[in-house]
């Protein structure tokens, strides 16, 4: 069938299509549409569940009456002016009818997908509350055709998106458990439904009445109007219909064009307006796109989802879906799909929403390379990138690199990975292969590189060449030296005393609605510049820092996974599960007797002191420990393993890191759920600095001899000795060789995560508030003022969340020490484990108190890593995003604090009111510069919590 050329006569329309039966055969099912009848026929078993729709199928029509809360609109349906009407020459009958006497699954025009997005909505909006749906028409085949006998099988031609939408506003009141008023009201609307009976004696009658029906209403329902994808599989449908009964010579776009002109009344300007060049496309949309299922696919997602959004689809055009497959040139399916699935992808992530017939196939000043030109010399970059890094990081990632490609296969199989919660392909790389995947991702899939691209491209260069040109090849040197600085440190002479291999990180994602940069003081300026990353104006530096925010939020759920154990809302798939299911739960520990050098375990950590807390002056009391709540936890840590894990064995390349808050007794405690097992115990003594204590608690009368207790045990159990060697502690003189560590420096309770009353019992819940009461713990004496009566706290008493939680810095050397390549943390307190393992590329599962908890620290630990990478000093610290920070400083385009800021700051802080933080310890960041509304007025500092408490 040509593309070019005139209309020519054809025989009339009527006489063309009289014999082609569009409807579906008995038996046969609309394949278009199963998920929209399988939701409609559950929400029309749902209705006649409720006993006031019971059997409503047979009930009469309403009458007219005085009675108007049961009197119909219209006069009810009478089968002897019915049949006296039809003789007439108008062969129309209008009458009031029962709702559900119409076949609600029936169509005259079946095989065109229909949006159920815009269906739903319309139950939503439209039919929000019992309205009439307006006119129905239904179909009289022949004289004889009685209604009372075909009650819920009339053949309605009028569009089936307004009859869907009032069946499925009809359930979602019965599920809802709606007023009997409500219920009855539409049960009114059903039995007072005006219907035009007319004469229609063949298939093609009813097909044409009901199309024009459509086009009708379509000012009235947006929703029943035909998009370019709707058409197309009409039309499609139409010309396959016509091949079984007519010639194919008289099967040409130029009839069906006529027909359609003859017979449709289309309203003019949609994009679904039926002309000879739309029909001449038809046929070949449909088998280079509707036929391949993977572009189907995102044709039909991006039809759905424009009908909620004001977006537009770029879709919604046959020139532009013909220009698509104009570019993929000698009928290369792999390009079409790379190609569409490309666009599908950019408008799901908000780029791209427009698109033209210039932009795909470019224009003469982009030298005719349009967004599918870029598109198919990116899949041909995508195979450059991935073979340029399987020499550049082997050998250990040749394995990971084949994930990376199955992963990257199609945007779809991208997208879908972006969106999943499960991130262990992505989880527990070095650093040069996550800079690599970040690298990879920007220039394949996202925005960042596109100027490179673009000038390689119109320069001719081949893929192979644009990952050596300007633009790209400073990024892959960059991920080539940090590779070079990995195999370095990874060399032998690692296992030395006083040597540390920690892996730094490269970052990922956030909204920039709440992301906030302090920059240091710079001139005469004694205060930091505050830079608010949705306040940038500048286009480039804000998209380079959009992507790297995304690619580090996709970092941190591929590294740290929290799951909630809060009895009252458990985990759907139970907590098990749900830790088997997690990154860390699939790695298994690789001992290595012989080699201790390449051990790998698997660190388990309990500590009972932030598992709970004394629900009357927790400062003072360390809480109990819970033997059944550990038990619990470690019958939980064992359960990863099922079957794989004899009941009475400790996993191998398992270490459990046990706390006993230095208390008499404990340390038997700790051991029992492990007893009757064959196991090792390690046991360290943690010393912690006597003036940070003091500091923190400033409550003991200072003149007491042996007031602090600055000792506490950790045990190491294991099943057999750990095969470690000894490491040098980085900060802390001696090593691993020896049972002691520290001292530890305390921060000062002010510097902790802190939160109001109300949010902290939401975090621990009622089971883990302990009702603790008699004397302070063991002999520790309170001086005279610390004796008077604690003030009561109220739901806005602000402290700290845990108060007996082991700093970021002890476990930053605790890391460093043990070869350790997961964490599962069931007590993770205020995150300082979670960020140490962050850093040091191991992956960690954290078991959160409650839902509260687990949302509140995760928001934490984002903020504190996005002050990492802001800290020029730290491991995390990421140069690109923060020279375009600094950039946009120095623009003056963002928020800058004024002295007049300051002077009310400094009032209200007199006056009681909550204040801006002051600037944190760069060397603990997990410190808190201060809650929400603070950092709200400093212009969204770093930390803050979005409940309302400091994080």
């Amino acid at each position: 069938m040509g593309r070019k050329g005139k209309v020519q006569p054809e025989p009339a329309a009527a006489a063309l299509l009289r014999s082609v039966e569009i409807e579906l055969l008995p038996g046969e099912k609309d394949s278009a549409n199963l998920a929209y009848i399988e939701k409609l026929a559950n929400a029309w078993a749902c209705i006649q569940e409720h006993d006031l729709f019971h059997n409503i199928q047979g009930a009469k029509p309403a009458g007219i009456t005085a009675n108007a809360t049961e009197s119909g609109t219209q006069s009810p349906f009478d089968l002897k002016s019915y049949r006296a009407a039809l003789k007439t020459a108008g062969q129309s009958y209008t009458a009031g009818i029962n709702f559900f006497w119409i076949d609600l699954l029936w169509s005259a025009t079946p095989g065109v997908p229909l949006r159920v997005s815009a269906i739903e909505l319309m139950a939503k909006t439209t039919f929000g509350s019992p309205t009439p749906l307006g006119t129905v028409h239904v179909a009289v085949p022949d004289h004889d055709y009685n209604p009372l006998e075909r009650t819920g099988a009339l053949l309605r031609v009028s569009p089936e998106e307004v009859t869907g939408a009032i069946v499925l506003a009809i359930a979602r009141d019965v599920r809802n458990s709606e007023s009997d008023e409500v219920l009855q009201a539409w049960k009114q609307v059903a039995l007072s439904t005006t219907c035009v009976f007319r004469l229609m004696p063949s298939a093609s009658d009813r097909y044409w009445y009901a199309l024009n029906q459509r086009e009708h209403v379509s000012m009235t329902y947006t929703a029943v109007h035909r998009s370019t994808l709707q058409r197309v599989h009409e039309i499609s449908r139409l010309m396959k219909k016509m091949r079984e009964t007519l010639p194919a010579a008289e099967v040409t776009a130029s009839a069906i064009a006529k027909t359609y002109q003859e017979k449709l009344q289309m309203v003019p300007g949609g994009s679904g307006t039926v002309t000879f060049n739309f029909v001449d496309c038809c046929a070949t949309i449909t088998n280079k796109l509707l036929d391949v299922p993977s572009i189907a696919w995102c044709l039909q997602d991006l039809d759905e989802r424009s009908a909620l959004s004001e977006d537009p689809n770029p879709f919604d055009s046959h020139s532009r879906l013909q220009a698509i497959i104009d570019k993929c040139k000698a009928n290369n399916q792999a390009q079409l799909i790379w190609v569409a699935q490309g666009i599908w992808y950019n408008w799901r992530r908000g780029n791209g929403k427009s698109l033209s017939i210039s932009d795909i196939k470019g224009s003469a000043q982009s030298g005719n390379r349009g967004v599918a030109d870029m598109l198919i010399y990116k899949l041909n970059l995508k195979s450059a990138l991935l073979a340029k890094a399987r020499v550049m990081l082997n050998p250990e990632s040749g394995d990971w690199l084949t994930v990376v490609a199955s992963v990257a296969e199609s945007f779809k199989s991208w997208f879908e990975n972006e969106e999943s919660l499960d991130k262990s392909w992505r989880a527990g790389r070095p650093a040069s292969e996550t800079k690599f995947l970040n690298f990879f991702s920007e220039v394949v899939f996202g925005r960042t590189y596109d100027h490179a691209v673009k000038f390689a491209l119109r320069a001719g260069k081949s893929a192979d060449d644009a990952v050596l040109a300007q633009g790209l090849a400073e990024d892959l040197r960059e991920i080539e030296d940090k590779r070079q600085q990995e195999q370095k440190l990874a060399q032998p002479a690692e296992a030395e005393q006083g040597t540390s291999s920690a892996h730094d990180q490269d970052p990922e994602d956030a909204d920039m609605d709440d992301i906030s940069f302090r920059l240091p003081p710079t001139g005469d300026s004694n205060e930091p510049t505050v830079v608010k990353a949705s306040q940038i104006q500048d286009g480039a530096r804000r998209e380079t820092i959009r992507t790297i925010m995304s690619a580090t939020r996709q970092h941190i759920a591929a590294q740290i996974y929290l799951i909630s154990q809060d009895p009252q809302d458990p985990h759907p798939h139970g907590l098990s599960a749900a830790l088997t299911a997690t990154a860390g739960g699939k790695l298994r520990g690789e001992p290595q007797p012989g080699n201790p050098t390449k051990s790998k375990y698997i660190g388990i950590f309990y500590d009972f002191k932030v598992a709970g807390e004394a629900n009357h002056r927790p400062m003072l009391r360390v809480p109990p420990l819970r033997t059944e709540q550990l038990r619990r936890l470690i019958d939980l840590a064992r359960s990863r393993f099922g079957a794989e894990v004899a009941e009475d064995e400790i996993p191998k390349g398992d270490l459990y890191f046990l706390f006993d808050g230095g208390r008499l007794g404990n340390t038997s405690e700790l051991l029992k759920p492990f007893q009757s097992m064959t196991k090792t115990v390690k046991t360290f003594q943690l010393w912690k600095d006597e003036a940070s204590l003091m500091n923190r608690y400033k409550r003991v009368n200072k003149g007491t001899i042996g007031s602090f207790r600055q000792t506490e045990q950790m045990l190491v159990v294991s099943a057999a000795p750990p095969a470690v060697q000894p490491v040098g502690f980085q900060h802390w003189r001696g090593s691993t060789a020896g049972t002691l560590m520290g001292p530890i420096i305390l921060p000062d309770l002010s510097e902790s995560w802190e939160a109001t009353w109300a949010d902290k019992k939401d975090i621990f819940t009622a089971a883990n508030l302990i009702a603790v009461g008699g004397r302070l713990d063991d002999d520790v004496e309170e001086d005279e003022q610390n004796r008077q009566k604690a003030p009561a706290r109220d739901k806005d008493t602000v402290e700290a969340v845990f108060f007996h939680a082991m700093p970021w810095s002890f476990y930053d050397e605790l890391l460093a020490a043990m070869p350790l390549k997961a964490v599962l943390d069931l007590t993770p307190g205020d995150g300082a484990l979670a960020l140490c393992a962050y850093k040091r590329n191991i992956v960690y599962t954290g078991m959160a108190l409650s839902d509260t908890h687990s949302t509140m620290l995760m928001k934490r630990l984002e903020k504190a890593i996005w002050r990492c990478m802001s800290d020029d000093t730290d491991p995390l610290y990421e140069a690109r995003l923060m020279a375009a920070v600094v950039g946009a400083a120095q623009d003056g385009k963002t928020k800058r604090k004024t002295d007049k800021d300051h002077k009310g700051i400094e009032q209200k802080r007199r006056r009681g009111g909550k204040v801006p933080p002051a600037p944190l310890d760069p060397h603990d960041p997990l410190g808190d510069e201060g809650d929400d509304d603070a950092a709200a007025a400093a212009d969204d500092e770093l930390s803050g919590d979005s409940a309302g408490g400091k994080s």
